[in-house]
């Protein structure tokens, strides 16, 4: 069969097979060798103006024998790219004609079959172009706007070459344009796009595993600490739809819910990144999340759905119409059935309260402290004047709250409050004028250890005295959780603001570490170790002692950076002497810690991290201690 119009098009499939297209709507594949027609199709009504191709198969010099020998008829051999002559007016009222079409070539070069098309140009596509190398597909459009495609056919990229370019040629990933046809208006080529970099949201310390679990808008990831290459083992996304805004793990550390702004709670397993079951949806972004290990609770907040409360022993988890996990939701509102927006959170099991900041109208806000067993109101936490970026953090095992504004950190004890329901200010530490935007805080002896990251980079370590009785405070309620089913509880607030005094202390800084960007979160785990994310998508890892700076990664390129290792020659040499004397069980119990046979015996550097006072010998004697009660822990499990 011939073309009874004039070709537009021609593109070699391979050294022995062509295609053409033509002005009758055909594309027709020609075998080379024996000038035959293998197959033909009727690609567009209106006429073929321009084909592309990707070819799937391999080169010539490349196991082609291999390929053909796996080969069938419905092996993918070359992708095509057509677009037609456009009608005036067919853009608007039969747009999938005018858009591009992409084809498959099988069955050994004799049958064409459609895709998909590529649809969203505002204007019928009268151009197509294929760069094979990195399998893009470029589109343009009669307006001149070229669109740039990936291997599964979504839009990455909309540009314009700028001017009033009468023509352009295409030559691999090169695009020339032309005014006229005096000469060339610009030389133009496309390169790897930088990936759009998040801020880091929630960083978390696992030590079953190891690793690091970081939070960002579109992804968490999971970094292996245990080898010296610091690589990410692990990556769990949701749909594309939904943005990720707060995750927690388990007791075991072997479970991760991710909270996203749809108000959904995903559960997965991070030893392989299975979806485990959903949670009971709810109205408004996921604000915060808190597992409590005694009770295997999880304690959700919700925008404007307020406080949830799941029960994690239930194995199904949100069934619509069926099932339901949800203990109790709590609600607070105003005298008016307001209902308050609910901006963060923390829980506390000690004493059986979470800690909520609430916005109102008229910016009547307020910092609630809530019962979330009896779904009972405690008290009020005096706060800041027009406090608008308040962070909130219950110490753990005592009845200390802390919240920082942006320039004023103040602390509380929700233990006892006065006849107005309000707290006890205990102190009020002024960091003004920097703008904090990260807390965390550590327990010592007889002090608090708070670090804080602001929208300049700094890291600081802040220390605020507090008396021992608080920091032995005992537990509330001995029992585990006894609250009933009740679906919706509500809180009444019928007050106005409570307002600090302006008065404040100065910061007694122990040490602080300048960055480059802003700091997003912080975390710190039981060795003192400090872990920081960054607005540009970085994570540092940080001595809490001293301030030094131990290690770098970057979430999006999915690598440590060069200054990672700081481990000193002679401890290096110690930790290899070491290694070879370290006896039979405790390289088993090492080994049965770890995930791959490469990286079984590369644990016992990454735990150097002690405090300075230990001596090498010191930190591996504990160490090899460590090791082998959790691994009993675990046999025992």
């Amino acid at each position: 069969m011939w073309h009874r119009k004039l070709v537009s098009s021609l593109q070699y499939l391979t050294h022995e097979h062509l295609l053409s297209a033509s002005h009758d709507g055909t594309m027709v594949l020609w075998d080379l060798v024996n000038g035959e027609r293998l197959g033909s199709l009727k690609a567009h009504e209106s006429g073929v103006q321009c084909i592309g191709n990707i070819a799937l198969t391999p080169s010539k010099s490349a196991s082609w024998s291999s390929f053909w020998v796996r080969a069938n008829n419905s092996t993918p051999l070359s992708t095509i790219v057509s677009c037609s002559f456009p009608r005036i007016g067919e853009h608007i009222t039969a747009p999938r004609n005018t858009c591009a079409i992409v084809w498959g070539v099988q069955d050994y070069y004799r049958e064409i079959v459609e895709l998909t098309r590529l649809q969203g140009h505002e204007f019928a596509t009268e151009f197509v172009h294929t760069i094979p190398e990195q399998h893009y597909i470029v589109t343009c459009d009669s307006s001149q706007e070229f669109r740039l495609w990936n291997d599964e056919y979504r839009c990455v990229q909309k540009f314009r070459l700028g001017g009033h370019a009468r023509f352009f040629y295409w030559c691999a990933d090169r695009v020339l344009t032309f005014k006229d046809a005096q000469g060339v208006d610009s030389a133009m080529q496309l390169v790897p796009a930088r990936k759009e970099k998040y801020p880091v949201i929630q960083l978390i310390w696992n030590p079953v595993m190891s690793c690091i679990v970081s939070c960002s808008k579109e992804r968490v990831s999971i970094w292996n600490l245990v080898s010296r290459e610091q690589t990410v083992i692990l990556q769990l996304t949701l749909p594309r739809d939904a943005e990720i805004t707060a995750c927690c793990l388990d007791d075991r550390q072997r479970k991760l819910f991710v909270g996203d702004e749809r108000g959904h709670i995903t559960v997965f397993n991070l030893m392989n990144g299975a979806r485990m079951k959903l949670l009971d949806p709810f109205k408004g972004p996921v604000t915060s999340l808190s597992f409590i290990a005694q009770d295997r609770l999880v304690v959700a907040t919700f925008g404007t759905a307020g406080i949830v409360i799941y029960d994690e022993n239930s194995i199904v988890g949100y069934v619509p119409l069926t099932h339901s996990s949800v203990l109790r939701s709590i609600h607070i509102a105003d005298n008016h059935s307001h209902i308050y927006d609910v901006q963060c959170s923390s829980t506390s099991f000690h004493m059986k309260q979470t800690a909520v900041f609430c916005e109102g109208k008229n910016d009547n806000d307020h910092i609630v402290v809530i019962d979330f067993e009896f779904g009972t109101l405690c008290g009020f936490c005096p706060m800041p004047n027009d406090a608008k970026r308040l962070m909130l953090r219950f110490v753990d095992n005592t009845s200390i709250l802390i919240g920082v504004d942006a320039t004023t950190i103040v602390a509380w004890d929700t233990s006892e409050n006065d006849a107005n329901h309000v707290f006890r200010v205990l102190h009020q530490i002024s960091v003004n004028p920097r703008i904090v935007t990260a807390l965390e805080v550590q327990v010592r002896e007889d002090a608090l250890l708070v670090l804080v990251g602001d929208e300049k980079g700094t890291i600081s370590q802040i220390r605020i005295p507090v008396d021992s009785h608080l920091l032995n405070c005992p537990p509330v309620r001995l029992n585990h959780y006894r609250g009933k089913r009740i679906l919706e509880t509500t809180v009444l607030v019928d007050r106005d603001s409570d307002v600090v005094d302006p008065c404040s202390e100065n910061p007694e800084i122990l040490w602080e570490l300048s960055t480059e960007s802003c700091v997003s979160t912080i975390s710190v785990n039981q060795d003192s170790i400090v872990f920081v994310g960054h607005a540009n998508g970085t994570i540092r890892i940080i001595n809490a002692h001293n301030g030094s700076l131990c290690g770098t990664f970057d979430v999006f390129e999915d690598k440590a950076m060069p200054e990672i290792s700081l481990l000193t020659k002679a401890t290096e040499k110690f930790l290899a002497e070491r290694q070879k004397l370290l006896p039979k069980k405790i390289v088993e119990a090492v080994e049965s810690n770890l995930r791959t046979p490469k990286q079984k015996l590369r644990l016992i550097p990454l735990k150097i991290s002690t405090p300075p006072t230990r001596t090498p010998e010191e930190a591996m004697n504990h160490l090899i201690q460590r090791i082998t009660s959790k691994n009993n822990s675990l046999r025992e499990e």
